[in-house]
């Protein structure tokens, strides 16, 4: 029987649960006497007495300890065989080793899939930065970059080498070039460089 509410606990055998259970045995008006039990030992009581120390724990059903503690063992015995290899699983339980199929690269009709589109720095996904530049030579014309300094990228440079050249040459901090686009970065350089050229 498992209790689920204080009106189903009945008089009857119960398990001592408790470290140590004092039951009374003398009637009321006569010298205290009772029986200690440990844990574990069968007690008879009666149906108040039953629902009292059922629900302050003290006393379960008989065998419920145990069950509990089987329980609690096989949920680590599980676990413990979860984070086993497939190998190491098997050779426990005796069981086959379960290995999943491996799926197909392709699939099976049609041709190979098209891999997704990816992003990348080197301009590509700026179709107008050839047509704006081909008409500019990758140095400056007008001697705006020290000869000494960091050499100009080409136009069609990725983003990223164009803003190394704006950091190392002093244009813009790391932080703002970063933060620019190619043609803004190119932009910034030919604005430095023009305020050189007046200068």
């Amino acid at each position: 029987m498992s209790v689920t509410s204080p009106d189903e606990i009945k008089a009857g055998r119960y398990e001592v649960a408790a470290v140590q259970l004092d039951v009374p045995t003398s009637k009321p008006g006569q010298p205290l006497t009772y029986v200690r039990h440990r844990t574990g030992a069968l007690v008879d009581l009666d149906a108040a007495e039953a629902r009292r120390l059922v629900l302050a724990g003290a006393v379960v059903e008989p065998g419920a300890r145990e069950k509990a503690a089987a329980e609690a063992a096989k949920a680590v015995y599980e676990a413990a065989l979860a984070a086993l290899s497939p190998e190491a699983r098997a050779a426990i339980t005796g069981q086959p080793v379960r290995r999943r199929r491996a799926q197909p690269s392709t699939p099976p009709t049609g041709g190979a899939p098209t891999p997704p589109p990816t992003e990348t720095d080197t301009g590509a996904d700026e179709p107008d930065d050839d047509a704006e530049g081909a008409d500019e030579p990758d140095e400056a014309p007008d001697g705006g970059q020290d000869s000494d300094g960091p050499q100009r990228p080409p136009r069609v440079a990725a983003k990223a080498v164009w803003a190394d050249y704006v950091v190392e040459t002093g244009v813009l901090p790391r932080e703002e070039a970063d933060a620019l686009t190619k043609d803004e970065l190119v932009a910034r350089v030919r604005e430095h460089e023009a305020q050189q050229t007046e200068g």
